[in-house]
């Protein structure tokens, strides 16, 4: 999973991305205006092993509280019949809020179940 300002997929290669801004922090605009709201937030996840048919969500939680305070729709995945194969699936997040700075956990839901989480600082 990558966090990044934007993702641009090639149109020749579907399997190809252009990733602009990774981020691990991000620096909220002056003046500061609590809750705060990040413009957008795009994750890269790279999945292998799935079978069948899958339900993906990304959450955003408030480190300190273990509060959910953004997240995405529900997408269905269905994996190919190889589970080794690899599956590509792209995430943008519009409009978080956070309600204050400090370190959020971005995670990747599977079926509800917590798969990865990437840290990201809100300052």
């Amino acid at each position: 999973m990558l966090l990044c300002d934007e993702i641009v997929a090639d149109p020749i290669q579907p399997n190809k991305f252009e990733l602009r801004g990774l981020i691990h922090a991000i620096r909220l605009k002056e003046p500061i205006r609590l809750p705060a709201v990040i413009d957008q937030l795009c994750v890269l996840l790279y999945l292998t092993g799935g079978r069948g048919v899958g339900n993906l969500q990304i959450v955003g939680l408030e480190a300190d509280t273990d509060r959910e305070v953004f997240g995405s729709l529900h997408y269905r995945i269905e994996y190919p019949p190889d589970p080794l194969e690899l599956v590509t699936r792209s995430f943008r997040l519009r409009q978080c809020i956070v309600p204050r700075p400090g370190l959020c956990w971005i995670q990747l839901k599977h079926n509800g179940r917590t798969l990865t989480e990437q840290p990201l600082t809100v300052r």
